[in-house]
């Protein structure tokens, strides 16, 4: 459903969007993500996937917020 990505092979995908090296840092009621940088983060920001989520079940009761660090 994102255009120009709806098409792309799952190993374009993983090397382009996904596969990256972060941390992440975990509290009794909060998971922070930190990553770094990856080629198509633009796309993934404008679909939404960075945005926060409030605490849910699955999560521990948790909320979970993403950081990109910067790519200098």
């Amino acid at each position: 459903w994102l255009q120009g990505i709806a098409d792309s092979s799952p190993p374009f995908l993983l090397d382009k969007c996904l596969r990256r090296a972060g941390r992440v840092y975990v509290s009794e009621k909060h998971i922070a993500v930190d990553l770094d940088p990856a080629p198509l983060d633009v796309v993934l920001q404008m679909a939404g996937y960075f945005a926060p989520l409030e605490a849910v079940p699955w999560l521990g009761g948790r909320s979970i917020a993403f950081t990109l660090r910067s790519a200098h």
